[in-house]
């Protein structure tokens, strides 16, 4: 248990690393940093993700705004944006692919079609 602890701190500050996320987003177990290579594009704001819909994939959406910042979830991956604002975007996926919605701050911004 002695050699577990320091791994498990250092997973716990590397959660809460990135200083523009708002912390309550890294207090989830799930929560993880990604590392944004230097010169990636940014979005600026929410409105960069007004570009979504039913036939963008999730590296589609990766190509334009940019990657994101951290990812969180089990059954769904929640790529997490955070906005130079504070605040966030979220996009969940089941596949990896397939973009499921888009949310800023809980207002949802896209939200995929139910196939009929």
């Amino acid at each position: 248990m002695k050699t577990l602890l320091p791994g498990v701190l250092l997973l716990a500050v590397a959660a809460g690393a990135n200083a523009t996320c708002p912390e309550s987003a890294s207090r989830s177990v799930t929560f993880m940093d990604l590392v944004v290579p230097e010169g990636a594009p940014r979005p600026a704001d929410a409105n960069a993700f007004s570009i979504v819909n039913d036939d963008m994939s999730i590296q589609q959406l990766f190509a334009t705004v940019g990657p994101p910042d951290a990812s969180d979830g089990n059954t769904t991956t929640i790529f997490v944006y955070c906005l130079p604002d504070g605040s966030q975007v979220r996009v969940g996926t089941h596949d990896g692919s397939t973009i499921l919605y888009v949310r800023h701050d809980r207002k949802e911004l896209y939200k995929r079609k139910k196939k009929k």
